[in-house]
């Protein structure tokens, strides 16, 4: 299976469970009504969450002693889906390949992890994305960051300027030195 349908899969997943959700919602609605509608909703909207989220947890799970799970979480990371839960694997997901992001040979794919992060921020997110900034810095992610910083949209700024600072924390410099690697 290539990466394209891996990760169309992923996407495919997350939209199913926002069908899904959407599904649950009218069923409570109208739960009085018709409670074997609901029962049956949260029945589906339950099974497709552990489907999707199992092999994630375990990921997640494995990530706390080795990287060989590491394939797995930045396919997520890079799909970057929304749906229900997935802020909270986000999260999860990249405080664990965090540890592992000075040895991985992924330094490229992390680093546009972190410029997904600082061009689409969301709450939680920022302190963890800034670990790994910090271990696959370089002159390239630099100028890619300060470039959203300079032509982003002022969430985007915001999330670039804070992204620097907690590099600059994390490597013991000052936001505006040259961070190399």
């Amino acid at each position: 299976m290539t990466g394209a349908h891996r990760r169309s899969g992923i996407l495919d997943q997350a939209s199913e469970l926002n069908r899904l959700g959407s599904v649950l919602d009218a069923a409570f609605e109208n739960r009085q009504r018709d409670p074997e509608s609901w029962s049956r909703a949260a029945d589906a909207f339950k099974a497709a969450l552990a489907a999707f989220y199992e092999p994630l947890e375990q990921a997640a799970a494995a990530l706390r002693d080795s990287d060989t799970e590491l394939e797995t979480a930045l396919r997520f990371l890079e799909v970057d889906p929304w749906c229900f839960r997935s802020g909270y694997m986000k999260q999860k997901l990249l405080r664990r390949v965090a540890r592992w992001a000075r040895t991985s040979g992924d330094r490229v794919r992390l680093q546009g992890v972190v410029l997904l992060r600082v061009r689409n921020p969301q709450p939680g997110l920022l302190e963890p994305t800034g670990r790994i900034a910090a271990r696959v810095w370089s002159e390239e992610l630099h100028a890619a960051v300060l470039d959203v910083m300079r032509t982003g949209a002022p969430h985007q700024q915001d999330a670039a300027r804070r992204l620097l600072d907690r590099v600059a924390e994390l490597r013991g410099t000052t936001t505006g030195d040259r961070v190399t690697e």
